[in-house]
């Protein structure tokens, strides 16, 4: 079965499909590519709240029109600082001082260390970086979006992503082709591969962002004589402390 963090969504990516519309993509440098991630970084000014919903839809292989599953999610960032991202039955909170990944099937609160690739932003290095690893990037215009296809090299589990940008420099979709098939429990063998699409909507910043909801990590635990126990709503969960 493909599993997917959120990392992995926010990260890498292509398709052998050129041929269709060959005439419409540009072959471009990786530069330019990482250019338009930068811009959609720096149009959120580091402490600023941020929301966006999303919604992800799963194909059995790259050719079929039906979707499998999906799920919708939503994002919730506060000051630039905590998180709250819901995806796939679980919640995932995170401050400067914990990660925590609520699984609301199972209730447990899985306790990490944070991750501070959430709040990376890209730097000069990134460029040399990423282009270790894409074969080609190609771009094109339709109206008033930009749409580029990564092309990964070999060794990678996706073949590619490709990524739609709005006139205002927001991802508004990212499309993995994978180099797998989905499994669910109890499949057989298949040699399909898998297509996951994501769909971004209702990007908010600033006043704008609605935090009414926004959990923060202090109403899911306590920390009292370096022992972590759950609270509130949360308090019959089991901890499940995975930072040794």
């Amino acid at each position: 079965k493909i599993i997917i963090s959120m990392k992995q969504l926010i990260s890498i990516l292509f398709l052998p499909f050129f041929a269709i519309s060959q005439s419409s993509w540009e072959k471009v440098e990786s530069a330019v590519f990482m250019e338009n991630i930068r811009n959609y970084e720096q149009s959120i000014p580091v402490n600023e709240s941020y929301s966006m919903e999303t919604e992800y839809k799963i194909y059995n292989d790259y050719s079929d029109e039906q979707y499998i599953r999906s799920f919708e999610g939503k994002m919730l960032c506060k000051s630039g600082k905590e998180l709250n991202v819901y995806q796939m039955e679980h919640l995932m909170i995170q401050n400067e001082s914990f990660n925590i990944t609520i699984d609301t099937v199972n209730r447990q609160m899985m306790i990490q260390h944070p991750d501070p690739s959430f709040f990376y932003r890209k730097t000069v290095q990134d460029y040399t970086v990423f282009s270790e690893i894409a074969e080609t990037v190609y771009r094109r215009k339709v109206n008033d979006k930009t749409g580029f296809m990564l092309e990964l090299k070999k060794g990678f589990p996706y073949r590619a992503m490709e990524f739609t940008f709005s006139d205002t420099d927001v991802i508004s979709q990212i499309v993995i082709y994978s180099n797998q098939p989905y499994y669910e429990e109890g499949d057989t063998y298949s040699g399909n591969q898998a297509k996951i699409v994501l769909d971004f909507k209702n990007f908010r910043k600033g006043k704008a962002v609605d935090l009414s909801g926004f959990i923060p990590v202090n109403d899911c635990i306590d920390l009292k004589n370096s022992e972590i126990k759950p609270i509130g709503k949360f308090r019959d969960f089991e901890i499940v402390d995975l930072r040794n």
